[in-house]
């Protein structure tokens, strides 16, 4: 089964392309993806405010925008917090065609 809190490689390829040129893998890892558990516990759809998403999405790109809710344990040193946290998530339709996350964020 595949366990998205351990496998870096795999969770790797459902970033963006434009994310990646912002974060490489190793921050990612050590800043963003530090986790001992997540559980998801709920998601809904938004629509962003044309301001908040212009700096998100490239233009003329196919994007889905939702809040998901996690109940989550940290590593050490991580920019996580433990509990119960609220993401806003757009996921895009990527130059390849397949959807990926572009964006996960703490407000929309």
């Amino acid at each position: 089964m595949w366990d998205p809190v351990k496998d870096y490689s795999s969770s790797w390829e459902l970033i963006s392309s434009e994310q990646k040129k912002i974060y490489s893998k190793e921050k990612a890892i050590k800043e963003h993806w530090g986790l001992e558990s997540l559980k998801f516990v709920s998601m809904k759809g938004y629509f962003p405010s044309k301001t908040s998403a212009n700096g998100d999405v490239p233009p003329n790109t196919p994007t889905v925008w939702f809040s998901a809710t996690f109940d989550v344990d940290p590593s050490p040193n991580t920019t996580w917090i433990k509990g119960m946290t609220e993401r806003y998530v757009n996921i895009v339709k990527d130059n390849d065609g397949k959807w990926r996350i572009n964006g996960l964020a703490t407000g929309p």
